[in-house]
């Protein structure tokens, strides 16, 4: 019984060290952000005026996917996705000189587009709440702050 268990486990970590990880492989999605505010806008003028110039000259990036916007009051945010395997440094300065492009055809009002890569294995894991019937939030966040 004794050499069967061991057979067993020789074969099992023999198995681990030898698998390839076909079926969980590394895959990096490239997405970026360009966030425009536009203060004291409504939804529709910031859609208008906004998220639609650029939709437009971000749409004719090389790799792009999708090219997703919200438009919400005073802000728009429009997403890039991009297909498996573009370089997103590269394309992340082939949004930015697209996006410099159109700045001049933005309302006056409106702040400068913020481009950004969206990293999406820096997500949290896990998201942990406290509260407590005794300590008030600034004395919870401090008693957590000194554990961490």
């Amino acid at each position: 019984m004794v050499m069967l268990a061991l057979a067993v486990i020789g074969a099992g970590l023999i198995s681990l060290l030898t698998m390839r990880v076909e079926l969980n492989p590394e895959v990096n999605f490239g997405t970026i952000s360009i966030q425009t505010a536009y203060p004291g806008a409504g939804p529709d003028d910031v859609n208008e005026l906004i998220s639609r110039k650029i939709e437009e000259a971000v749409s004719s990036v090389n790799g792009i996917r999708e090219v997703t916007s919200t438009s919400q009051e005073g802000v728009s945010v429009v997403v890039a996705t991009f297909e498996l395997g573009v370089n997103l440094d590269a394309a992340l300065n082939d949004v930015r000189t697209k996006v410099d492009r159109v700045v001049n055809d933005l309302p006056k009002d409106a702040l400068k587009p913020q481009v950004a890569k969206i990293d999406q294995t820096a997500t949290p894991v896990l998201y942990l709440n406290f509260s407590s019937k005794k300590l008030d939030s600034q004395q919870l966040r401090d008693l957590i702050d000194d554990k961490l």
